[in-house]
């Protein structure tokens, strides 16, 4: 499936999925609010997964720049696919300055390492690279961990 910034396959295979197998399946990808958990569970998910409505709450060591370039993201795309598996990041003009080039694959993921520090460890979000999800957009406030859960979960009792 497609989950942390990795592309894959969609959620319209979930139920192929856990119809085949024994054990329960987790849905992972684009899952930042209540409407994402609940099309989980209608498709028979037993749980989920989310990252990058999490990787910017309270409790995360970001930054408040990489906190605010998610949610004041409004670029479209929101978020551009490198390499092969592709990564999801941030449509920053670093990204795009990446997409141009003709990079093998380990000079890539060299680059995203070192962009990724860049953004993550010196603060600097344009020179950088922010691994997240499609969901990005949907991720507007700072929420604690528990805030973020309980948005959720709200509801969704069985």
């Amino acid at each position: 499936m497609e989950a942390g910034a990795h592309i894959g396959q969609n959620s319209v295979l979930w139920p192929q999925i856990i119809q085949n197998l024994s054990i329960p399946v987790i849905a992972a990808g684009g899952i930042a609010t209540r409407a994402g958990v609940k099309a989980a569970f209608d498709l028979g998910c037993e749980g989920v997964q989310s990252g990058t409505v999490f990787s910017v709450c309270s409790e995360s060591p970001v930054s408040d720049q990489w906190r605010e370039a998610i949610y004041q993201n409004n670029n479209e795309p929101a978020t551009l696919a490198l390499g092969m598996p592709a990564i999801r990041v941030l449509n920053t003009a670093r990204a795009q300055e990446i997409t141009k080039k003709n990079l093998s694959q380990a000079e890539l993921m060299n680059n995203l390492n070192q962009d990724f520090m860049t953004a993550f460890k010196d603060k600097n979000v344009e020179n950088g690279v922010i691994f997240a999800g499609e969901d990005v957009n949907l991720i507007h406030q700072k929420q604690s961990a528990q805030q973020i859960i309980n948005e959720l979960a709200q509801g969704l009792e069985k």
